[in-house]
C-alpha cells in the first residue's frame, strides 16, 4: 500500500477448472516470482496471467519494476546470481529464488522464460505440460500424500496467492 502497487490477474473463464499437477511446486514458483515482482517494483502494477495452448499451461507474472538488462538475463537462473552486484545491497536476497523456480519448472518438464528491459519491468512465464482433468472435483480426490501428480484447481489459485500479497500490503 505504501508503494501503491496494484495486482491484476487474468484467468480466462474458458480455462479448464482442473489440471493434473503439483500445487506445492506451482505455489512455490508463484510465490517466488511474485516476491521478486514486489521487491523490484517501487510503484505501478503486477499482473498474473494464466492461459493454455497446445497442451501447455502458461502462467506469466509481469511487473512495472526496474527491469533486467539482456546481458544479465541468461545468468538469473543460476544459484546465487542477481541482475547486478548492487541488487543485493539495495533489495536484499540471496539469488536463489529464480534458480529454485527454474529447478521446479524443470522437474515438471516445463520451461521458464524472461522478457525484460531496464526501466520497463519484467515478465516471467512458466509453461507446464499439465493434462486437463475435467472429470474430478477436489472433494472427490483422495490421493496419497506421496503422489506427485495432484490436482490443482485453477480458480483456487487466487486463494493461494492473495493472502501472501495482502500480507505484503499489496492491493488485490
Amino acid at each position: 500500500r505504501d508503494r501503491d502497487i496494484h495486482l491484476f490477474y487474468a484467468i480466462p473463464p474458458t480455462l479448464p477448472r482442473y489440471y493434473d499437477g503439483d500445487p506445492t511446486r506451482i505455489r512455490q514458483i508463484l510465490v517466488n516470482l511474485l516476491s521478486n515482482a514486489i521487491k523490484f517494483t517501487e510503484q505501478g502494477q503486477i499482473k498474473i496471467e494464466v492461459g493454455a495452448q497446445e497442451g501447455m499451461l502458461h502462467i506469466a507474472v509481469s511487473d512495472t519494476g526496474i527491469g533486467i538488462s539482456t546481458a544479465r538475463q541468461g545468468e538469473l537462473f543460476q544459484p546465487f546470481t542477481q541482475a547486478e552486484a548492487s541488487t543485493t545491497r539495495l533489495f536484499g536476497g540471496t539469488g536463489l529464488g529464480l534458480a529454485l523456480c527454474k529447478r521446479l519448472t524443470d522437474l515438471m518438464q516445463g520451461t521458464i522464460t524472461i522478457d525484460s528491459r531496464p526501466g520497463s519491468g519484467s515478465r516471467f512465464t512458466i509453461s507446464l505440460p499439465l493434462a486437463v482433468n475435467q472429470d474430478l472435483s477436489m472433494q472427490d480426490v483422495a490421493l496419497p500424500q506421496t503422489e506427485v501428480a495432484l490436482l490443482c484447481p485453477m480458480p483456487e489459485w487466487q486463494s493461494l496467492i492473495v493472502p501472501h500479497l495482502q500480507a505484503w500490503g499489496i492491493k488485490t
